[in-house]
C-alpha cells in the first residue's frame, strides 16, 4: 500500500463509529465489519475501553477477543477457530437470566400478572395470582413459547431448542440429573456432562457446537440478542497477536546483526551500540501462532466481510498494527502482512479514496500517531 496513509484522530473516528452505526445501523438490523491500524503511540487498552463504552452506552453486548488471554482451562485460546470464537463471544452470557426477562415478557403479553420480584419460577403462585388453573397457564407459556422461538427459523435449529429449553426451565421444574438447564448451558460452552450426549437427544440436540455448525450459531445469537433487550453485538478482535511470527534461534541472530548493522551505517555512538549487544536477546510472547493459525485467522475475517449479510445487529471492529500493511517483500523487517492473503487485501484494502481527506468511515482507517502520551 502507499505508504504516505492518511490518518484519521481516534476522537473522529470514535465519533463516526457512534453516529453512522451504533445508533441505528447496528440496532436496525445491519452488519459490518471495521479495521483499525492503530499505531504503536496510541494506547490500545484505552481504545478498547472508549469502544466497549460506546457500545454500552447504546445498550449493545461488547466482548473483547484478546488472542493473548488463555481460556478457561488454561489453554490458547485459538480464537481462528469458529467454534473457540463463538466459545468466547458467548463466555459471559447470562443464558438464564435472558431467558427468565424472555418468560415474563412472554407471560405479560398473554395479560397474564406477574409478580415483581425476579424470581418468576413459581407457576403454582402465578396461576394463584391470575386465578387460573396451573395448566391453563402452562397452556399459554407454551404456545407463546412455541410461536416466539420454535417457530422462529431466522434461529438454527440447534439454537431454537436449546433457547426453547432454557425458557421452559424457568416455569416448569426438572428434576433430572443432569437436569435440562445445566444440560443446555455445558452445551453452549462446549461442554461434556456425563450422560449428557443421550439426554441431549431427548430435547433433540444431537451434536455439539463445532466447526461445522459454530458460525451459524452466531449468527443466531445476534439474531437472539435483540429479543432480549440489547441493541446487537460488539467484537473488538485484536489480531496483533496473530501479526507476530516465532524466530527461529537461527534468525533471532541474523536479526540483532541487523540492528547492529543498520545502527553501525547511521553512525550510531559507541553507547548506542553497546545497549543494542545488550539487548540483543529477543523477549517473545507466551502465546505465537503457527503460519496455519495466522491463515485460519484471515480466512474467518474475510468470511465474516463476505457473509456480512446474513448476521444481523452485529459489528466486528478489528485491531491490527501499520506494518501489518507494509509490503514483506520492501521491508525484510515485516514478517506477517495482508498481502499474505489477496482475498482479504481486495476486500479492505482497494477502495476508492480522497487523496486529501480520508474517509472515518472505510472499511479500513489508519489512526493518527498521538504525540506525548
Amino acid at each position: 500500500m502507499n505508504q504516505n496513509i492518511s490518518t484519521v484522530s481516534r476522537t473522529e473516528w470514535l465519533k463516526m463509529l457512534e453516529e453512522e452505526y451504533l445508533k441505528e445501523f447496528i440496532s436496525s438490523g445491519g452488519s459490518a465489519v471495521k479495521v483499525l491500524a492503530v499505531p504503536d503511540s496510541m494506547d490500545v487498552n484505552s481504545l478498547i475501553s472508549d469502544i466497549e463504552r460506546k457500545a454500552e452506552q447504546n445498550s449493545y453486548e461488547h466482548v473483547f477477543l484478546d488472542p493473548l488471554q488463555p481460556s478457561p482451562d488454561g489453554k490458547k485460546p485459538d480464537l481462528h477457530r469458529i467454534d473457540k470464537f463463538f466459545f468466547a463471544v458467548t463466555r459471559k452470557t447470562d443464558w438464564i437470566a435472558s431467558c427468565r426477562q424472555l418468560a415474563r415478557n412472554y407471560l405479560l403479553m398473554n395479560g397474564i400478572t406477574v409478580p415483581d420480584s425476579d424470581d418468576i419460577s413459581n407457576a403454582e403462585k402465578i396461576a394463584e395470582i391470575n386465578d387460573m388453573p396451573i395448566h391453563d397457564l402452562m397452556n399459554i407459556y407454551q404456545t407463546s413459547l412455541s410461536q416466539s422461538v420454535l417457530r422462529n427459523h431466522s434461529f438454527t435449529n440447534e439454537f431454537r431448542i436449546a433457547i426453547t429449553a432454557l425458557i421452559r426451565s424457568v416455569l416448569i421444574a426438572d428434576t433430572s440429573t443432569p437436569n435440562r438447564q445445566e444440560l443446555i448451558l455445558n452445551w453452549f460452552e462446549g461442554k461434556t456432562l456425563p450422560g449428557s450426549a443421550a439426554a441431549l437427544k431427548k430435547v433433540r440436540i444431537f451434536e455439539k457446537i463445532n466447526i461445522t455448525n459454530a458460525r451459524l450459531m452466531l449468527q443466531s445469537y445476534t439474531k437472539w440478542l435483540p429479543d432480549t433487550g440489547k441493541s446487537g453485538l460488539v467484537i473488538t478482535l485484536d489480531l496483533r497477536p496473530y501479526e507476530y511470527k516465532k524466530l527461529t534461534a537461527a534468525q533471532k541472530k541474523s536479526e540483532a546483526f541487523n540492528r547492529y548493522y543498520k545502527a553501525v551505517n547511521e553512525n550510531a555512538s559507541p553507547e548506542e551500540l553497546r545497549t543494542i549487544v545488550e539487548n540483543s536477546e529477543f523477549s517473545e510472547p507466551e502465546i505465537a501462532y503457527t503460519d496455519l493459525a495466522y491463515f485460519q485467522m484471515l480466512t474467518m475475517i474475510r468470511r465474516f466481510i463476505d457473509e456480512i449479510d446474513i448476521f444481523q445487529n452485529f459489528l466486528l471492529v478489528v485491531l491490527t498494527t501499520p506494518n501489518f500493511y507494509k509490503n514483506r517483500s520492501l521491508d525484510p523487517s515485516v514478517k506477517r502482512c495482508f498481502y499474505d492473503y489477496d482475498a482479504l487485501q481486495t476486500r479492505i484494502g482497494l477502495e476508492v479514496f480522497d487523496a486529501n481527506r480520508p474517509n472515518p468511515s472505510a472499511s479500513l482507517v489508519f489512526l493518527e500517531e498521538v504525540h506525548g502520551q
